[in-house]
């Protein structure tokens, strides 16, 4: 499974159901597994990122643009693989190759 680092930035401001909509989202592709991660950026205002797992770019793709903030035109968002060196996901990785 390959991981992807989502980089997020608002382009308007969400209501409160926009935003539970958003955690609804979120929990689920946190439940099946697919969501590592997903914060704020508190020092750069309008920003936030993912890390996502997926077979490929394409699925991730998939994935996050399926969030509901993404489908309003709310956010916008990057994707870029990245590759776990330390941490829970490289862990992860490792047992599932023992």
């Amino acid at each position: 499974m390959a991981h992807f680092l989502v980089e997020i930035q608002f382009k308007a401001a969400a209501d409160q159901q926009d935003l539970l909509e958003q955690r609804v989202f979120l929990e689920r592709i946190a439940n099946d597994r697919s969501l590592l991660l997903a914060a704020v950026l508190p020092q750069t205002p309008g920003k936030g990122l993912a890390i996502i797992r997926a077979p490929s770019i394409e699925a991730a793709k998939a994935i996050y643009g399926e969030a509901p903030l993404f489908k309003k035109g709310i956010i916008g968002w990057s994707m870029t693989e990245i590759v776990p060196t330390y941490g829970i996901p490289a862990l992860l990785e490792e047992e599932r190759d023992e």
